[in-house]
């Protein structure tokens, strides 16, 4: 419980300061080329979106329920990596990095699904009787 809420914390607040920089302080080289500027809008957004998502799993980890516990920890810790990879290849390549750095972004993208995909079989340890958060 304690990691996930840490790093939702810090990639809540590293997604702002992301935000903004690229906002403002990339303005000039974002106008130089706008899938850039548009690319990194995008990583900001899936990042903030993420952290939200990571928070509300980390709180779900703190649950009785020892199955859906061990299950939203377990999501939590690809959504993570999923953060990682997406948005970080993203930005990476937007700030000028090397460009094969995009054809890892689609396996970011399929991490976070399957961090969604195990908030949800989550949910299922909560549907047997008796089961409860």
């Amino acid at each position: 419980m304690k990691h996930l809420f840490v790093a939702a914390g810090l990639l809540g607040a590293l997604g702002v300061l992301l935000g903004a920089f690229g906002a403002h302080g990339l303005r000039e080289v974002f106008e130089t080329d706008p899938r850039k500027g548009e690319a990194f809008g995008t990583a900001v957004e899936y990042h903030l979106l993420h952290a939200v998502g990571l928070l509300a799993l980390s709180i779900a980890v703190g649950s009785k329920n020892e199955v859906f516990a061990r299950r939203c920890k377990m999501a939590g810790g690809i959504m993570v990596i999923g953060i990682c990879l997406f948005c970080g290849t993203i930005y990476t390549w937007a700030l000028g990095g090397p460009k094969w750095l995009v054809h890892i972004t689609p396996l970011g993208g399929v991490t976070l699904m399957v961090s969604w995909i195990m908030v949800a079989w989550s949910g299922l340890a909560l549907t047997r009787r008796g089961n409860s958060v």
